[in-house]
């Protein structure tokens, strides 16, 4: 949107207290000012209400996207778009009509599915080494953003995290170099995420597949789907931490605990739908193969609502069409789940 938060006059009870003092006088704000804390959030709810009930409309501050399936459906969604605008006398910069990939909150989002925009990661690749927390803080910040397309991140980063506690000095060692670069590296050249096709998940052709991953330094998910051409592509990556009290856990435990928080985790994806699990953990299998389910004191296991019974065990395809790229074994389980909400 053109001059954003500029579009907002203020309250003329409120304009005295946005004075500030220059050497030239006393000036106050009658347009919404940059930099105050309520103006984010109160520019977000005059967008949010101008396209409420819009639908193939988004909209993050002053960037708005809209998107359709057809060139006749997208002019009438851009006219009902200019008209809602109007009416809350809201302008646009010069937008594009008609794109066929788009780049959006430092995405680029196109028919083929989600991938990075090149320019975002350049500035992250020419980041000088961290030299303090401070520089380091940023560093993780824009690692952490792109996180989805990063498999097993929480993991690989967890040495530089120590760092960031205030009673470690800090000492950026070779080994944190090379994790670094090696992340970088990965951004320079991502994976696809694709777009789930629920058309496929519902009808049970082409279901999700959730490969979960556990160690004692984190937990790790990949959700993907197969692709008309037999491949399995990667929808979203996923991980965390381990809490200091998870990493004395049992490998049953954590592999069990990895499977629940993943499917918590994507639940907005799973919840309603048969899927795929997959676990290089032996146990699991035997679970799955007797047709039992998780003991409850597996931890974290009992906190899902409903009782997951692992069964429907296959061979597990090569690992040249896998797509969990974290994964070093061959992976045994092969579990239909079917998961409510959460």
């Amino acid at each position: 949107m053109k001059s954003s938060f500029h579009q907002i006059t203020v309250h003329r009870e409120t304009i005295p207290l946005t004075a500030f003092v220059t050497s030239s006088g006393l000036f106050e704000w009658l347009k919404m000012p940059q930099g105050s804390s309520a103006a984010p959030g109160w520019f977000c709810k005059v967008v949010n209400e101008a396209i409420k009930n819009l639908y193939g409309v988004a909209s993050y501050l002053d960037d708005l996207i809209v998107f359709d399936d057809t060139p006749s459906t997208h002019v009438g969604t851009m006219r009902a778009l200019f008209e809602r605008l109007r009416t809350h006398n809201l302008k646009l910069m010069p937008p594009t009509f008609g794109a066929t990939e788009a780049d959006f909150l430092g995405h680029t989002i196109s028919p083929d599915g989600v991938r990075l925009n090149g320019a975002k990661v350049s500035a992250l690749t020419k980041m000088p080494k961290p030299r303090d927390v401070k520089q380091l803080r940023s560093l993780l910040g824009g690692l952490s953003y792109y996180r989805k397309f990063l498999p097993n991140m929480a993991k690989r980063i967890r040495p530089l995290t120590t760092l960031l506690k205030r009673q470690e000095k800090f000492i950026f060692t070779p080994s944190m170099e090379q994790a670094v670069r090696v992340l970088l590296a990965e951004l320079t050249n991502p994976p696809v995420l694709v777009y789930p096709e629920w058309d496929a998940v519902s009808d049970g052709s082409r279901p999700f597949h959730l490969y979960c991953d556990a160690s004692r330094d984190g937990f790790g998910g990949t959700l993907g789907q197969e692709q008309p051409d037999g491949f399995i592509r990667p929808i979203v990556f996923i991980s965390r931490a381990t809490l200091d009290s998870e990493r004395h856990w049992t490998p049953l435990d954590l592999e069990a605990g990895s499977i629940v928080w993943c499917i918590k985790r994507l639940r907005g994806y799973l919840c309603g739908t048969k899927f795929r699990s997959f676990t290089n953990h032996k146990s699991l299998e035997h679970f799955a193969k007797v047709g039992e389910t998780i003991p409850a004191f597996s931890a974290g296991w009992n906190f899902l609502p409903p009782t997951i019974t692992l069964s429907s065990i296959a061979r597990v395809p090569q690992m040249a069409t896998m797509i969990s790229s974290h994964a070093s074994q061959s992976l045994r389980l092969n579990a239909t789940v079917r998961v409510a909400a959460v």
